[in-house]
């Protein structure tokens, strides 16, 4: 549970930070996305075994 709390709270302040120095919103979806790409990655790789 609290890793998916973690992790809200860090999308969240990512998200804040490109809308606050003006970043592409294409761009933004991208950071984002591959944020989520990573977090399922390292999630992956730590239950493996």
């Amino acid at each position: 549970m609290w890793g998916s709390l973690v992790g809200v709270l860090i999308m969240a302040v990512v998200n804040n930070a490109l809308v606050h120095f003006s970043v592409n919103p294409l761009l933004n979806e991208v950071v984002i996305g591959c944020l989520i790409v990573l977090a399922v990655t390292l999630d992956c790789l730590r239950h493996r075994g």
